[in-house]
């Protein structure tokens, strides 16, 4: 068992996404806006001469984003399953 898993089990966090307690890695809200995310074509701005064509999940901002620095900042690898999920349609 790993230390995050354990750390879990004795301390449950918070949704990943808005922080309900409780909740386990995502709540019901959140993944149910993960789940309706649609993948679209985005860019910098200003975008970099040559950049090909980008795509992504979402906008950057609010329960994904949250998840996403959950995940690579905060060891919340239990966010892989749902996070792989919305990597794999875009």
């Amino acid at each position: 068992m790993t230390g995050s898993v354990l750390v879990d089990l004795v301390l449950p966090a918070g949704c990943a996404g808005c922080g309900a307690h409780g909740a386990g890695p995502v709540c019901r809200a959140c993944a149910t806006a993960l789940a309706t995310a649609r993948p679209t074509r985005t860019a910098p701005v200003p975008a970099p001469p040559g950049l090909p064509p980008t795509v992504t999940l979402d906008r950057y901002a609010g329960p994904l984003r949250s998840m996403i620095l959950g995940y690579k900042e905060r060891g919340r690898h239990r966010l892989a399953t749902p996070l792989g999920a919305g990597l794999a349609a875009v």
